[in-house]
């Protein structure tokens, strides 16, 4: 931002979060660079719906064929800010059921393993090339991986029959609302292109070592050649924990 009037000099000044992680206003997202989406889709659509979005998305949709949809240009802040509503309307409902149901059995000691492999089959989702058949395999056999990860329910109690019907709603739900989310993105390969621009590639420690060699291709290094390249008179960084990166390279 470049400020100042007919009297005073103009001046330049900067700002940037510097750990930005998910922040779909971050100086790097914003900007369109090859990245694409699918449309007309279902994740979309059930936007559409307004206050009814959170059970669309949780619902088996049929899913056109891509040949029926066309490719726009997109941003990675678009797709952070897809990935926002279906956590805050999908995700944290879930979360919230499952802190219920395990309250109500007295089963609270079994919320992490649980969650943590509602994750895992997420992220095996993502990743799968076969993602339709994934999908109904995964929600048929959601009981018996809940068997394997949680043998008991605290105190060598054997886990209620309805933590495990409703596990099976939960990861269907999951499931279909990343599936949604499929048809107007490709997962496999965003969430990797939006891990790339939040990527260090280097701890703090890492970087106060000697001989340390800072990788052009990380976040760090990205920032500060946007900030060499604008030379403000005023930089303001904040949650900046890449402190001695910052000062090594900006002396130089």
């Amino acid at each position: 931002v470049a400020m100042g009037g007919d009297k005073a000099p103009a001046f330049k000044v900067m700002t940037w979060n510097i750990l930005a992680d998910g922040l779909n206003d971050d100086g790097f997202v914003v900007q369109y660079k090859g990245l694409q989406k699918r449309t007309p889709n279902q994740f979309d659509a059930c936007k559409e719906k307004s206050e009814q979005t959170a059970e669309c998305l949780e619902t088996k949709k049929d899913i056109k064929d891509s040949e029926h949809q066309t490719k726009v240009d997109a941003t990675t802040a678009e797709f952070i800010q897809d990935q926002e509503t279906l956590k805050r309307l999908v995700v944290d409902r879930v979360i919230g059921n499952l802190t219920d149901i395990l309250k109500k059995y007295g089963c609270k000691d079994a919320f992490k393993s649980i969650l943590k492999l509602y994750g895992t089959i997420s992220q095996e989702f993502v990743r799968s090339s076969a993602k339709e058949e994934f999908l109904e395999k995964e929600v048929k056999g959601t009981p018996g991986r809940i068997e394997k990860k949680v043998k008991n329910c605290g105190e060598n109690k054997p886990l209620p029959e309805e933590v495990k019907k409703q596990s099976v709603k939960h990861v269907e739900a999951l499931l279909h609302a990343a599936r949604n989310l499929n048809d107007k993105w490709d997962l496999t390969e965003l969430r990797q292109q939006a891990n790339d621009i939040l990527d260090w590639k280097s701890t703090a420690l890492q970087e106060e070592g000697q001989g340390f060699t800072l990788d052009p291709k990380s976040r760090g290094s990205k920032i500060l050649e946007r900030i060499l390249k604008e030379k403000p008179d005023i930089l303001a960084l904040q949650e900046l924990d890449h402190y001695r990166l910052f000062q090594d390279q900006l002396a130089k």
